[in-house]
Protein backbone atom coordinates (compact mmCIF):
# COMPACT_ATOMS: atom_id res chain seq x y z
CA UNK A 1 0.00 0.00 0.00
CA UNK A 2 2.67 2.20 0.96
CA UNK A 3 4.59 1.58 -2.28
CA UNK A 4 1.41 2.29 -4.44
CA UNK A 5 1.15 5.62 -2.37
CA UNK A 6 4.47 6.44 -3.00
CA UNK A 7 4.10 5.65 -7.30
CA UNK A 8 1.28 8.23 -7.08
CA UNK A 9 2.94 10.88 -5.20
CA UNK A 10 5.89 10.78 -7.75
CA UNK A 11 3.65 10.76 -10.71
CA UNK A 12 1.71 14.14 -8.99
CA UNK A 13 5.40 15.48 -8.61
CA UNK A 14 5.99 14.49 -12.41
CA UNK A 15 2.78 16.53 -13.53
CA UNK A 16 3.05 19.05 -11.37
CA UNK A 17 6.77 19.92 -12.67
CA UNK A 18 5.13 19.85 -16.25
CA UNK A 19 2.51 22.57 -15.56
CA UNK A 20 5.43 24.45 -13.78
CA UNK A 21 7.65 24.26 -16.70
CA UNK A 22 4.74 25.16 -18.62
CA UNK A 23 3.62 28.06 -17.55
CA UNK A 24 7.71 29.21 -16.90
CA UNK A 25 7.84 28.71 -21.00
CA UNK A 26 4.68 30.99 -21.32
CA UNK A 27 5.72 33.55 -18.72
CA UNK A 28 9.59 34.11 -20.74
CA UNK A 29 8.24 34.31 -23.61
CA UNK A 30 4.88 36.62 -23.35
CA UNK A 31 2.96 37.49 -26.77
CA UNK A 32 2.72 41.45 -27.43
CA UNK A 33 -0.97 41.25 -27.97
CA UNK A 34 -3.84 39.05 -28.46
CA UNK A 35 -3.40 36.47 -30.98
CA UNK A 36 -6.20 34.14 -32.35
CA UNK A 37 -5.43 30.46 -31.79
CA UNK A 38 -8.64 29.01 -33.69
CA UNK A 39 -6.92 26.73 -36.06
CA UNK A 40 -9.17 27.73 -39.03
CA UNK A 41 -7.51 27.87 -42.01
CA UNK A 42 -9.37 26.74 -45.34
CA UNK A 43 -12.33 25.85 -43.42
CA UNK A 44 -15.88 26.55 -45.24
CA UNK A 45 -18.37 28.69 -43.67
CA UNK A 46 -21.65 29.88 -44.93
CA UNK A 47 -23.38 33.28 -44.80
CA UNK A 48 -24.64 34.81 -41.29
CA UNK A 49 -22.93 30.96 -39.67
CA UNK A 50 -22.13 31.76 -35.90
CA UNK A 51 -18.07 31.32 -35.09
CA UNK A 52 -16.58 31.03 -32.41
CA UNK A 53 -12.68 32.28 -31.65
CA UNK A 54 -10.32 30.96 -29.09
CA UNK A 55 -8.25 34.37 -28.27
CA UNK A 56 -5.43 34.80 -25.88
CA UNK A 57 -4.89 38.23 -24.62
CA UNK A 58 -1.19 38.87 -22.89
CA UNK A 59 -3.56 41.39 -20.29
CA UNK A 60 -7.23 42.54 -19.59
CA UNK A 61 -7.73 44.87 -23.12
CA UNK A 62 -10.58 45.50 -25.37
CA UNK A 63 -10.03 45.16 -28.63
CA UNK A 64 -12.75 44.63 -32.15
CA UNK A 65 -12.97 41.60 -34.64
CA UNK A 66 -13.61 42.79 -37.73
CA UNK A 67 -13.69 40.64 -41.18
CA UNK A 68 -11.62 41.00 -44.32
CA UNK A 69 -10.66 39.41 -47.75
CA UNK A 70 -7.52 39.05 -49.67
CA UNK A 71 -5.41 42.23 -50.48
CA UNK A 72 -9.04 44.44 -50.29
CA UNK A 73 -7.97 47.20 -47.56
CA UNK A 74 -11.52 47.65 -46.63
CA UNK A 75 -13.19 45.89 -43.65
CA UNK A 76 -16.41 44.70 -42.47
CA UNK A 77 -16.89 44.98 -38.27
CA UNK A 78 -18.27 41.74 -36.72
CA UNK A 79 -18.19 43.37 -33.08
CA UNK A 80 -16.69 46.28 -31.32
CA UNK A 81 -15.83 46.66 -27.21
CA UNK A 82 -14.87 42.88 -27.05
CA UNK A 83 -13.34 42.58 -23.23
CA UNK A 84 -11.01 40.27 -23.19
CA UNK A 85 -9.30 39.10 -19.85
CA UNK A 86 -5.58 38.25 -19.50
CA UNK A 87 -5.22 34.44 -21.01
CA UNK A 88 -7.60 32.30 -22.96
CA UNK A 89 -10.95 33.61 -24.21
CA UNK A 90 -13.67 32.54 -26.39
CA UNK A 91 -15.40 35.54 -28.41
CA UNK A 92 -18.88 34.53 -30.99
CA UNK A 93 -18.77 36.08 -33.64
CA UNK A 94 -21.42 36.27 -36.58
CA UNK A 95 -20.54 36.01 -40.69
CA UNK A 96 -22.36 38.88 -42.67
CA UNK A 97 -25.41 37.25 -43.93
CA UNK A 98 -25.28 39.29 -47.31
CA UNK A 99 -23.37 41.91 -48.98
CA UNK A 100 -19.45 42.17 -50.19
CA UNK A 101 -18.26 39.85 -47.11
CA UNK A 102 -20.72 37.42 -47.61
CA UNK A 103 -19.82 36.70 -51.22
CA UNK A 104 -18.15 32.85 -52.64
CA UNK A 105 -14.47 33.42 -51.89
CA UNK A 106 -11.67 31.42 -50.10
CA UNK A 107 -9.91 34.85 -49.03
CA UNK A 108 -11.34 35.69 -46.10
CA UNK A 109 -9.69 36.30 -42.60
CA UNK A 110 -10.70 37.84 -39.12
CA UNK A 111 -8.57 40.55 -37.84
CA UNK A 112 -8.18 41.58 -34.46
CA UNK A 113 -7.99 45.72 -34.46
CA UNK A 114 -8.02 48.35 -31.30
CA UNK A 115 -8.56 51.79 -30.22
CA UNK A 116 -10.83 54.11 -32.58
CA UNK A 117 -8.56 53.86 -35.63
CA UNK A 118 -8.86 50.54 -35.51
CA UNK A 119 -5.52 49.74 -36.25
CA UNK A 120 -4.96 45.87 -37.03
CA UNK A 121 -2.77 43.77 -33.93
CA UNK A 122 -3.26 40.41 -34.91
CA UNK A 123 -4.92 38.29 -38.21
CA UNK A 124 -6.27 34.59 -38.61
CA UNK A 125 -5.72 32.07 -41.14
CA UNK A 126 -8.02 32.28 -44.48
CA UNK A 127 -11.05 30.13 -44.61
CA UNK A 128 -13.82 30.43 -47.60
CA UNK A 129 -17.29 31.48 -47.20
CA UNK A 130 -19.80 29.76 -49.64
CA UNK A 131 -18.26 27.16 -52.35
CA UNK A 132 -15.89 29.09 -54.66
CA UNK A 133 -14.74 26.83 -56.00
CA UNK A 134 -11.04 27.39 -56.13
CA UNK A 135 -8.47 28.12 -52.81
CA UNK A 136 -5.33 28.04 -50.70
CA UNK A 137 -5.25 26.55 -47.90
CA UNK A 138 -1.75 26.95 -45.79
CA UNK A 139 -1.79 23.44 -43.30
CA UNK A 140 1.58 24.23 -41.74
CA UNK A 141 2.65 25.79 -39.95
CA UNK A 142 -1.32 26.03 -37.31
CA UNK A 143 -2.24 28.79 -35.39
CA UNK A 144 -0.86 28.19 -31.69
CA UNK A 145 2.51 27.24 -32.90
CA UNK A 146 5.39 28.24 -30.69
CA UNK A 147 8.65 28.37 -33.27
CA UNK A 148 12.27 29.51 -32.19
CA UNK A 149 14.51 31.67 -34.44
CA UNK A 150 16.43 29.65 -36.58
CA UNK A 151 14.29 27.00 -37.26
CA UNK A 152 13.71 25.45 -40.38
CA UNK A 153 9.87 25.53 -41.16
CA UNK A 154 7.91 23.04 -43.67
CA UNK A 155 5.27 25.66 -45.28
CA UNK A 156 3.08 23.02 -46.63
CA UNK A 157 -0.13 23.86 -48.62
CA UNK A 158 -2.84 22.23 -50.72
CA UNK A 159 -5.58 23.40 -53.07
CA UNK A 160 -6.92 24.65 -56.26
CA UNK A 161 -5.28 27.89 -57.52
CA UNK A 162 -7.45 29.29 -60.11
CA UNK A 163 -10.59 30.32 -60.11
CA UNK A 164 -12.78 27.81 -62.63
CA UNK A 165 -12.83 28.67 -65.92
CA UNK A 166 -9.60 31.47 -65.02
CA UNK A 167 -6.30 31.21 -67.68
CA UNK A 168 -3.31 29.89 -65.42
CA UNK A 169 -1.97 32.16 -63.01
CA UNK A 170 1.67 33.78 -64.14
CA UNK A 171 3.43 34.10 -60.94
CA UNK A 172 3.41 32.60 -57.56
CA UNK A 173 4.86 33.98 -54.13
CA UNK A 174 5.19 33.22 -50.38
CA UNK A 175 6.32 35.98 -47.58
CA UNK A 176 7.27 35.35 -43.94
CA UNK A 177 6.00 38.82 -41.61
CA UNK A 178 3.43 40.10 -39.77
CA UNK A 179 0.66 43.02 -40.25
CA UNK A 180 3.53 45.36 -37.65
CA UNK A 181 6.25 44.21 -39.80
CA UNK A 182 5.60 44.04 -43.40
CA UNK A 183 7.15 40.61 -44.68
CA UNK A 184 9.87 38.48 -46.42
CA UNK A 185 9.56 37.43 -49.54
CA UNK A 186 11.53 34.62 -49.97
CA UNK A 187 10.32 32.67 -53.12
CA UNK A 188 10.20 36.18 -55.66
CA UNK A 189 13.42 35.53 -56.65
CA UNK A 190 12.85 31.53 -57.67
CA UNK A 191 12.68 30.76 -61.20
CA UNK A 192 9.56 29.25 -61.77
CA UNK A 193 8.43 28.90 -58.43
CA UNK A 194 5.02 27.35 -58.24
CA UNK A 195 2.38 26.68 -55.59
CA UNK A 196 1.85 23.56 -57.31
CA UNK A 197 4.91 21.84 -55.32
CA UNK A 198 2.93 21.68 -52.43
CA UNK A 199 5.68 22.87 -50.11
CA UNK A 200 8.53 24.48 -49.26
CA UNK A 201 11.57 25.04 -46.68
CA UNK A 202 11.83 28.38 -45.12
CA UNK A 203 14.66 29.08 -42.07
CA UNK A 204 13.25 31.61 -39.75
CA UNK A 205 16.50 34.43 -39.84
CA UNK A 206 18.36 34.21 -36.30
CA UNK A 207 18.16 38.12 -35.96
CA UNK A 208 13.96 38.06 -35.69
CA UNK A 209 12.23 39.82 -33.30
CA UNK A 210 10.25 37.66 -30.73
CA UNK A 211 6.48 38.32 -32.01
CA UNK A 212 3.78 37.25 -33.66
CA UNK A 213 4.05 36.14 -36.80
CA UNK A 214 2.65 34.24 -40.17
CA UNK A 215 3.19 33.06 -43.60
CA UNK A 216 1.12 33.98 -46.71
CA UNK A 217 0.94 33.20 -50.13
CA UNK A 218 0.16 35.28 -52.99
CA UNK A 219 -0.85 33.79 -56.81
CA UNK A 220 -1.17 36.71 -59.12
CA UNK A 221 -3.17 36.13 -62.60
CA UNK A 222 -0.52 38.18 -64.58
CA UNK A 223 2.38 40.57 -63.87
CA UNK A 224 0.07 43.56 -63.90
CA UNK A 225 -1.03 42.80 -60.76
CA UNK A 226 -4.56 43.95 -61.13
CA UNK A 227 -6.28 41.03 -59.91
CA UNK A 228 -3.77 38.62 -57.09
CA UNK A 229 -5.30 36.24 -54.25
CA UNK A 230 -3.61 35.88 -50.74
CA UNK A 231 -3.62 32.99 -48.37
CA UNK A 232 -2.74 33.24 -44.83
CA UNK A 233 -1.36 30.91 -42.75
CA UNK A 234 -2.53 30.82 -39.06
CA UNK A 235 -0.69 33.24 -36.64
CA UNK A 236 2.41 31.55 -34.75
CA UNK A 237 4.87 33.03 -32.14
CA UNK A 238 8.66 33.44 -32.76
CA UNK A 239 10.48 33.37 -29.84
CA UNK A 240 14.46 33.36 -29.57
CA UNK A 241 16.67 30.32 -30.01
CA UNK A 242 18.63 30.64 -26.33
Amino acid sequence: MSSMKSFFIAISLVICLHIISSLASTISHPIPYPWILTKIAGKRFKPGQKVTLKIRSPSKTTVGIDIQQGLDISSQVLVKNVKLKAGDNEVKVKLPSSGNFAKPSPEYYFVITKNRLRDRVSVSATFEIGNPGYGVTIFNPVAGNVLKAGDKVKLRWKGRFDPPGAAPSKLHSCAFGNSNMGGIYFTRNRNNFNLTIGSIYYRIPLNTIPDLYQFWCIVDTDYSHIKMYLYNSGTFQVIPKH
